[in-house]
């Protein structure tokens, strides 16, 4: 990052020196006050064409002379923000389509051009007034302000007046023309995936598109063709389509047909809103077109999905691989590895099969050992071998995979390497952390990954000697290796700046969530809590952990006031969008909690949409292991700290988003 560049009250430009579009996201970058009083969190990055520079926006704002830190990765560049008096209006609406309600937009620029527009109470210091020739309009407040017309060339004048309701300051105004022009349709970048095989997650045993861009639980549609097998079970698809904004349109219909009903047929299970969800049979192997009328105010427009229906998947090849070549034959019950097998089609895709795996080998005494896993049939991990207490020599795995459709079988052979452990006298060893992943993530899409587990492990002269256990005394492997230099105590923590969590903690607050390291070998580490259905509460709550880098360190003692570390670290992040909440008003009839919420609820910005919301639902209560309750009330006062947004969409999740504002009456 070679410079920064204040644009608006919350916005700035950072500029680099190379395309930083393919290696910067928005967790790479931090923006704190030099002095270290406030810490603003990255909300979005939006790179130009040839990333070199990249519009940065932070939640909250900045405050006027203060300088502040941005640090991306290992550069660091200072700024002083600049946040003035409104200086300057600019209308940006210029023309409203026939018979459609047209938001009334404008923002508010500062002497230095400056856009304080995410600064300034909207509805308790502008208002809108039109004149001319229109049908309606809706100028309550000032953030909302919508216009109507409906006649094709009529215009309308339309005001906005800015005054700070300081004593003695003069009003600032700019007028726009309006002109009412023939209603076009909407027109979007089309984006569909086919949900069968897409990634699977969510919650209550639904399937959900793991990756899209279509609804904030749908991301990751593309533009590909769909490939649906001949005979195939009904396959279910997702379509949607975004603005220039990115932002996607809510369509009154969706009504799709099929160009060829003999290569594949089609229906609508969900027909209006944001998304289409669109039900496909492969009839006959060929290609055909699924044409998608979606349809807006009366005007249509119209997206195609190319579909390929192919011949029943046959697999032509199977790959197989162990996870560990080289063993030792420790005696160690938790010392495993791995045989994964899978079989592909000619186009390089998964086939669905069964596999059986045998060790050929054949020798006097103990011998590898293989256990099938009767419950893995597609691909992925299919068999877990041991070598303990095993003769050292080179064994031969043979693993047999079956087609599930054809029923075509094949063989391949791998080899894993046992060597001997030596026994019977003190190893210099030395200690290793092993992790099972090294980076978390807290969305609810993917709940395989929302903890980690350590373990610490010795080797000698780089074979493996057993990992370390702890009831009461230290063991190696399963007590049958003797150290060298005796530990006489282990222990584990996660740090987190100046935070440090025992294995009696969970990373996202004081628990007891954690495997002790002798009770099971590993410690976990949790980051999203395990109990109850997931409330996206503020980072570090009782709910999910702070984000950011962790180390995990191992404490190895041979006396009571002599160890030696371990460390290893572990990235805790979280895709999930979260929404915002504009105070677009202080100034309250009472403070009731629904009259706040009323003044709250309808600047929710969630997936820069401000339709993506369901409602705000409260004000008052409050997530467990948060410290302050969310609202408290002192005479004409209510200081409201959270408030909880629950989405728009099928399935429905509800998020603490920070309000940190105090209302009164009038």
């Amino acid at each position: 990052m070679a410079s920064v560049k204040q644009t608006a009250s919350n916005a700035f430009t950072a500029t680099f020196t190379a395309d930083a579009s393919k290696t910067i996201t928005k967790d790479d970058i931090k923006v704190a006050a030099a002095d270290g009083s406030v810490e603003l969190a990255v909300k979005s990055v939006e790179f130009s064409a040839d990333g070199l520079s990249a519009k940065v926006t932070v939640f909250g704002t900045f405050t006027n002379a203060t300088t502040y830190k941005v640090t991306c990765k290992d550069t660091t560049v200072d700024f002083t923000a600049k946040v003035g008096e409104v200086a300057r209006i600019q209308i940006d609406t210029a023309s409203a389509e026939q018979n459609v309600e047209t938001p009334i937009t404008f923002s508010l620029f500062d002497a230095e051009g400056i856009d304080v527009t995410p600064s300034v109470s909207l509805d308790t210091t502008c208002f809108v007034t039109v004149t001319g020739n229109y049908s309606a309009a809706n100028l309550d407040k000032a953030s909302k302000a919508s216009i109507t017309m409906n006649v094709i060339g009529d215009k309308a004048d339309v005001t906005v007046t800015y005054n700070s309701n300081v004593a003695g300051a003069q009003d600032i105004t700019a007028t726009q023309t309006i002109t009412c022009v023939d209603t076009k349709a909407v027109q979007g970048t089309k984006l569909f995936a086919d949900l069968n095989a897409s990634a699977r997650g969510g919650v209550d045993g639904n399937y959900y598109n793991a990756i899209s861009n279509c609804a904030k639980f749908y991301l990751g549609l593309s533009d590909s063709t769909v490939s649906v097998a001949e005979n195939n079970s009904t396959n279910n698809l997702f379509f949607c389509a975004k603005d220039s904004k990115g932002d996607v349109i809510s369509y009154d219909t969706y009504e799709v047909e099929s160009s060829n009903d003999d290569v594949a047929s089609v229906s609508l299970s969900k027909e209006s809103g944001k998304y289409a969800q669109i039900s496909v049979n492969g009839n006959t192997a060929g290609s055909a077109v699924l044409n998608v009328k979606a349809t807006k105010n009366g005007k249509d427009t119209y997206y195609t999905i190319p579909v390929v229906v192919t011949k029943e998947a046959e697999a032509v090849r199977m790959d197989v691989s162990v996870t560990k070549p080289t063993m030792s034959n420790v005696n160690d019950s938790a010392y495993e590895g791995e045989v994964k097998a899978t079989l592909y089609d000619k186009n390089g895709n998964y086939v669905s099969g069964t596999f059986h795996c045998e060790v050929t080998t054949v020798t006097s005494g103990t011998a590898l050992r293989v256990t099938d896993y009767s419950s893995r049939r597609w691909y992925g991990g299919i068999a877990s071998y041991t070598a303990r207490s095993a003769v050292a020599k080179t064994y031969t795995i043979k693993v047999t995979g079956a087609d599930a459709n054809t029923g075509k079988t094949f063989t391949r052979n791998v080899n894993v390497v046992v060597k001997n452990l030596p026994t019977g006298s003190p190893l210099k060893l030395t200690y290793q952390i092993e992790l099972d992943r090294n980076v978390v993530d807290e969305n609810p899409l993917n709940t395989n990954d929302d903890s980690v587990t350590a373990k610490l492990y010795a080797t000698y002269n780089g074979l493996f000697a057993g990992y370390v256990r702890k009831d009461g005394t230290v063991t190696i492997a399963d007590g049958t290796v003797t150290p060298a230099e005796r530990l006489t105590d282990v222990t584990v923590a996660a740090k987190f700046g100046t935070s440090v969590f025992s294995d009696t903690d969970e990373l996202y607050g004081t628990g007891s969530g954690f495997d002790s390291i002798g009770a099971t070998v590993g410690t976990k580490f949790e980051a999203v809590s395990t109990t109850g259905p997931i409330t996206w509460t503020p980072e570090g709550s009782s709910t999910l952990a702070k984000t950011g880098l962790y180390t995990i360190e191992y404490r190895l003692y041979t006396a009571a006031d002599k160890y030696t570390s371990r460390t290893q670290n572990v990235n805790v992040k979280n895709s999930v969008a979260i929404p915002t909440v504009k105070v677009t008003s202080r100034t309250v009839d009472t403070l009731e909690e629904d009259d706040i919420i009323k003044v709250l609820s309808t600047n929710v910005d969630m997936n820069n949409n401000d339709s993506d919301h369901k409602s705000i639902t409260d004000l008052s209560s409050r997530a467990s292991g948060i410290v302050a309750p969310t609202a408290s009330t002192s005479g004409d006062k209510k200081t409201v700290k959270y408030a909880i947004v629950k989405d728009n969409y099928d399935v429905q999740w509800n998020f603490y988003v920070p309000i940190n504002s105090t209302f009164k009456t009038e």
